[in-house]
């Protein structure tokens, strides 16, 4: 199966708040611009307990977070 995402889009793409659930149990979300996470947001990672939780730019792991 594929990712399944729930939120809002604008001109196809995801765009405003909303949570993408990827097939690997990975889980993303927070405020997407454009079809990628951009502002604050959550990013848990499917395959460990790693926990991402902070600032994003166009879809990257900002600097300004904390990993849990």
């Amino acid at each position: 199966c594929g990712s399944v995402y729930e939120g809002s889009f604008k001109n196809g793409l995801r765009d405003g708040i909303g949570v993408l659930y990827d097939a690997d149990a990975t889980i993303s979300a927070g405020q997407w611009v454009a079809g990628k996470l951009h502002g604050s947001g959550y990013w848990k990672s499917g395959n460990s307990s790693c926990l991402f939780v902070g600032e994003f730019v166009q879809g990257m792991l900002n600097r300004f977070g904390i990993v849990i």
